[in-house]
């Protein structure tokens, strides 16, 4: 499991990101909830980064948001270290079009249309592409995109 399907599960189950805390000994993941809208009552899931298979649990009171999140945090922390990275996305700009704006590669999410448009002035397309995504494009419209 990628870092990004985690973070998109604590959010669905009400789990808050703690800032990450690095020093020599520790580099970890952190989650908490507060349970049953309770202040005093806090789940707590920590995840050891670069190694697998290191989990902390602290759940005082479990419910179903809480088993998913104990099941996607079992999920990721068995993932290998190097495979739990987001994938790197890119912008496809078109060179020759500088001056112009409306550069950028877009796909519009509701309808799947591609268009060139500026960075700043688009609404609800993606923007940004995995390297499968770009040579899908090119498969697509039969192109390196060279420009």
């Amino acid at each position: 499991m990628r870092i990004d399907e985690l973070k998109r599960i604590a959010e669905e189950n009400d789990y808050e990101q703690l800032e990450n805390k690095h020093n020599h000994l520790d580099h970890k993941l952190e989650f908490r909830r507060n349970a049953g809208g309770l202040e005093n009552i806090v789940n707590q899931i920590a995840i050891r980064e670069g190694i697998e298979n290191r989990i902390f649990f602290n759940i005082n009171y479990c419910n179903e948001k809480d088993l998913n999140m104990i099941k996607a945090s079992i999920e990721y922390a068995e993932t290998p270290p190097e495979d739990r990275e987001e994938e790197k996305k890119f912008y496809l700009r078109h060179r020759w079009l500088e001056s112009i704006g409306n550069r950028y590669l877009i796909t519009d999410l509701g309808d799947g249309y591609y268009y060139l448009d500026d960075k700043d002035d688009y609404f609800a397309g993606k923007m940004q592409f995995t390297l499968e995504e770009i040579e899908e494009i090119k498969e697509k419209f039969d192109t390196d995109l060279a420009d």
